[in-house]
């Protein structure tokens, strides 16, 4: 789980923990990891069993985990990096960067 304020864009609500729900590994389209983030409104709300705020994709392009590393650790530190000097305003890459990341277990 990563702990970051979010804002969804298609409601305004805010939402502070962040779930990896689905990652996918695209070898053949050259190298592409695709994660698909479920935002819940707190670590208690996440632990409750309730439902997400907003549901959104992720695309890593042009990166893989390394063989000898959990992929669903290595995409959560990909998902807190900062963003590059020239990365462009914009899209939801790095909208999770200088998360902190914890673990969390559904109580519910």
């Amino acid at each position: 789980m990563i702990l970051a304020p979010f804002t969804a864009p298609n409601t305004g609500a805010e939402s502070s923990a962040h779930v990896i729900q689905r990652l996918t590994l695209d070898y053949a389209a050259g190298t592409r990891t695709t994660v698909l983030i479920a935002s819940y409104l707190s670590q208690e709300a996440f632990s409750e069993g309730l439902f997400p705020l907003y549901m959104q994709e992720v695309r890593l392009e042009g990166v893989l985990p390394p063989t000898d590393q959990d992929p669903l650790a290595w995409a959560e530190l990909q998902l807190v990096q900062a963003a590059p000097d020239d990365t462009p305003a914009g899209g939801n890459r790095y909208a999770l960067a200088g998360g902190e990341i914890v673990a969390a277990e559904p109580t519910a």
